[in-house]
């Protein structure tokens, strides 16, 4: 599997597909493992999809590894600032 670039997605969801309006946590839910280094990379990962979101909040939902099986559904997730 190659690797995917943050303005790659962006490129394909808002460009190709129509998917995306916005970098906005209306358009966009985060959910990472509870480690800081993947919440890191999910920043890192919506600021390269748009500058102008670097440094502002943004909502990401966390779920433990140990529930399984993982519902796709993000009301499931646990919430975090």
């Amino acid at each position: 599997m190659g690797e995917t670039h943050p303005q790659d997605l962006w490129e394909l969801y808002h460009g190709h597909l129509g998917f995306l309006r916005a970098v906005d946590p209306n358009e966009i839910w985060v959910r990472t493992s509870t480690e800081d280094r993947t919440m890191q990379v999910a920043g890192a990962m919506l600021a390269a999809m748009d500058p102008f979101v670097a440094g502002r909040p943004w909502p990401v939902f966390t779920q433990p590894a140990s529930v399984r099986p993982r519902p796709r559904h993000p009301s499931c997730w646990t919430h975090c600032h």
